[in-house]
């Protein structure tokens, strides 16, 4: 139990292991829908048809999205009032997993391609980059955690948090359409202030009952599953994400989850995020065979994370 909302005192929607399981969903979507990516086109003839895989990366990274502002809602509430030493203890755990992502490139590099070694790697390194990749997700993490930190800090009224950062989260999706960035950098940013929504009024019948609460939330997820019939693609794409996002919810708000995998993964969910791209880049094997390709990339990324673990948590 804790205070989160105008001496409220409220309990989670969700334990950490439901979180944590479906964190590891997200990650097993954004895997598969990458590793596809680099699969030859048609390489055999029973594999699932495309349609059905592409999606999973971006629905995969809505949801992480929105675990992510419920996840630092209820972080920060507890922790009020926050200090600094709050925002660098946290930034932290985002760096250093970055951090090793860096020493795992350098040495991929330093065996199989030296020539890629070089000052152009600085000012990557510097902007929270990865050798010769946007990271967009990274840097959009990184960004919204310190935005959240800064809206927590100087606004009292947890309706004016949540009202500050659904905005800031729409003037991005709007400069970064219109900017023309490619669509996984906007289509997805909205699940963050909506997760914050969820932590906030969802928990209690304090503030909203259960089962309205599910009945409300399946209600809007089929709507937004209709979202196919709208013409404007960004649109749809955002409201289809959302209504993905709420769609989980509702399952396990309802279905207990249990699943140790899916639990590692999901409790080491950035760092298979990261470590996918060098594992996929210098994975040799299987790229002609789809499922033998996405088993031996979770394996070599829970492999990587263990090391990790090891060298960094200790």
């Amino acid at each position: 139990m804790y205070h989160i909302n105008d001496n409220i005192l409220m309990k989670p929607l969700f334990a950490r292991q439901d979180t944590d399981i479906m964190r590891g969903i997200c990650m097993v979507l954004i895997i598969a829908a990458h590793a596809w990516s680099d699969v030859p086109t048609g390489p055999s003839a029973w594999l699932p048809p495309y349609a059905l895989i592409n999606p999973c990366g971006y629905l995969g990274t809505g949801l992480f999205l929105f675990l992510s502002g419920y996840g630092m809602t209820l972080s920060m509430s507890r922790s009020e009032p926050l200090g600094w030493s709050y925002l660098l203890r946290h930034l932290r755990k985002l760096l250093l997993p970055m951090l090793y992502l860096w020493i795992i490139y350098l040495l991929t590099f330093a065996v199989f391609a030296p020539d890629r070694i070089c000052w152009e790697l600085v000012p990557q390194w510097l902007t929270l980059g990865m050798p010769y990749n946007e990271a967009w997700f990274f840097r959009v993490i990184f960004a919204l955690y310190v935005f959240s930190f800064l809206i927590f800090r100087s606004c009292c009224s947890t309706r004016k948090k949540l009202c500050a950062m659904t905005l800031l989260c729409c003037t991005y999706l709007i400069i970064a359409y219109t900017a023309g960035l490619g669509s996984w950098w906007w289509n997805t940013v909205l699940n963050f202030p909506l997760g914050m929504a969820v932590a906030i009024y969802v928990g209690t019948d304090v503030v909203i009952g259960r089962r309205r609460w599910l009945l409300s939330i399946f209600i809007v997820s089929a709507v937004g599953l209709l979202a196919i019939c709208i013409p404007f693609a960004a649109l749809r794409m955002v409201v289809k994400s959302l209504a993905f996002s709420m769609l989980l919810v509702l399952v396990a708000s309802t279905v207990p989850l249990r699943s140790r995998i899916l639990t590692y993964i999901g409790r080491n969910s950035l760092l298979f995020y990261l470590l996918e791209v060098p594992v996929m880049e210098y994975l040799p094997y299987g790229r002609t065979n789809y499922p033998l390709y996405l088993l031996l990339t979770i394996i070599l990324c829970t492999i990587l994370s263990w090391v990790y673990n090891m060298c960094f948590k200790r």
